[in-house]
């Protein structure tokens, strides 16, 4: 991936979200990145560019000027840096970071829907709190279970799929997960 950075992008990071309404465009204090902001639960960096440009020092100072307004950490101090300077920012496709805001109001991550999830983020405890995403509770406990068998890439692909039918509370999350596991195979 980083090598589809251009010459000024040192840092990729996928929307915060995909739906016209956000967290960012409802309830910020602070400039953040286009409509919606970004992400940074997955970041990909170019660590050369970044020293280049002394990215430490901008962030503390970033933070320093608006600590009173921030919420989420550094996601929001990164937003409020692309807000600045945009062109430092290589954009990446939703289905490297799939989070349950991809997924709650049917699949809005049509990315995913096509080429399957790269990376699901169980971001707000999403992975170990059941009454709050079970599918992705029933997703992360198969990974858990399977992790160190002999088998691991089969193992924990049936699992997945076996658990995602097994969860009881079928929301539209679920639903397209179940879709989007379906056919998983790990190779």
């Amino acid at each position: 991936m980083l090598k589809q950075f251009n010459r000024s992008q040192v840092i990729g990071i996928p929307p915060e979200d995909l739906n016209k309404h956000t967290w960012y465009n409802s309830r910020k204090q602070h400039p953040y990145y286009g409509s919606t902001g970004v992400n940074t639960g997955v970041m990909v960096m170019n660590l050369t560019r970044l020293r280049a440009i002394d990215f430490p020092s901008i962030i503390v100072n970033l933070y320093k000027e608006w600590h009173s307004k921030i919420k989420w950490g550094e996601q929001d101090v990164i937003n409020i840096w692309l807000h600045y300077h945009p062109e430092k920012l290589y954009f990446i496709s939703c289905e490297w970071n799939y989070r349950n805001a991809h997924c709650r109001h049917g699949n809005v991550c049509k990315r995913a829907a096509k080429n399957g999830i790269s990376i699901l983020h169980g971001n707000g405890q999403q992975f170990i709190i059941p009454e709050k995403s079970p599918e992705f509770v029933a997703i992360n406990n198969a990974f858990l279970k399977y992790l160190s068998s002999e088998n691991p890439k089969t193992d924990i692909a049936e699992a997945v799929k076996r658990n995602l039918e097994n969860v009881k509370r079928v929301t539209d999350c679920v639903k397209a997960l179940r879709s989007l596991f379906r056919n998983l195979t790990l190779s």
